[in-house]
């Protein structure tokens, strides 16, 4: 587990591959480089810089990015848990994979993909939007499931590789 508490002004470099059990950032810098990390648990992001990687990000457990600067990088952030998972972007990120296939993982804000980024809904997993706004620009691959509900669900999609939406 990393803690980085919001008095820590520093920079934390990740140098190679690493499993976590979870990520809290409140304060400095972490730059995860072109390293991959596998967190068994939720990563937290309060403040701080978060530097994503270039490489491919597996999220267990939840994400939620209330506060502080994330970089998105050129990687891919997988939910890839079994339990439900909960995704609170705060930012806009350039590829995301949701590969849950036992519970849906759940918007709990606006979901923004970077120019060139990529949205992949997995066979048998589940994006439950709800009401927010989700916006890709450049690639959705959806072999899964998209579900929106509630008053002021968007989808602003401009590909043509579409896939199935469910609009409930």
């Amino acid at each position: 587990n990393i803690l980085i508490a919001s008095g820590y002004t520093g920079i934390i470099t990740q140098g190679k591959s690493i499993t976590l059990t979870g990520l809290t950032q409140a304060g400095g810098t972490f730059t995860s480089g072109a390293y991959s990390f596998d967190s068994s648990g939720n990563i937290l992001r309060h403040g701080g810089t978060f530097n994503a990687t270039s490489a491919t990000m597996y999220v267990k457990g939840s994400w939620a990015n209330y506060g502080g600067t994330f970089t998105p990088g050129s990687g891919t952030v997988t939910f890839n848990g079994s339990i439900a998972q909960a995704f609170t972007p705060g930012s806009s990120y350039y590829n995301v994979t949701i590969s849950n296939t036992t519970n849906p993982v759940t918007l709990g804000g606006n979901l923004a993909l970077a120019s060139g980024g990529a949205l992949t809904i997995n066979t048998n997993a589940t994006l439950a939007a709800g009401a927010y706004t989700l916006t890709v620009l450049t690639t959705l691959t959806n072999n899964g499931l998209i579900t929106t509900g509630g008053t002021g669900a968007n989808l602003v999609i401009t590909p043509a590789n579409l896939g199935s939406v469910t609009f409930t």
